[in-house]
């Protein structure tokens, strides 16, 4: 679904199918987790602020070598569930991001999540603002507090 621009903008990172594949191969190859939290519960489909962050930011050459590089991303639906609540005002099901230490509700999409599988490390929520320096601020600050897991890695000295 959605139209050759956005799968070709989609096709540009290696997006991990779930979570917990971008954990798993986040611990495989030693990268943190970028979790794209978008307000859409159907996965083939991109919503107009995912689409802008897509051609916006991260089309950037920096960016898109940053990621590929020492991130692992997934794009991650909000479930229906994650707007409803029981009659005890507790969220109805699982919440997909919890593993990477932020809630929906904290997340409030359109986000990005920078986390290690265990805790956030960084994050922008409620993005409304698609500035390609804010982000190139925002990735390596996310990287710079894994240390020992990338203590030794200048994040702009890739390869």
């Amino acid at each position: 679904m959605g139209s050759a621009v956005e799968q070709e903008l989609l096709g540009l990172l290696p997006w991990a199918e779930s979570v917990p594949q971008a954990i798993e191969k986040a611990k495989q190859e030693r990268k943190l987790i970028l979790a794209c939290i978008r307000s859409e519960f159907d996965s083939r489909k991109t919503i107009f602020f995912e689409q802008i962050l897509l051609a916006a930011v991260l089309t950037d050459p920096d960016i898109l070598h940053l990621v590929r590089q020492r991130f692992v991303p997934v794009r991650v639906n909000c479930p229906p569930f994650a707007y409803t609540v029981s009659d005890a005002g507790r969220a109805v099901g699982t919440d997909p991001v919890a593993p990477l230490g932020i809630s929906l509700k904290d997340a409030k999409a359109t986000a990005l999540v920078a986390s290690d599988a265990g805790r956030t490390l960084a994050s922008i929520t409620n993005m409304g603002t698609f500035d390609r320096d804010r982000i190139l601020r925002f990735l390596p600050g996310a990287l710079a507090k894994t240390a020992p897991l990338q203590s030794e890695v200048d994040p702009w000295k890739l390869g």
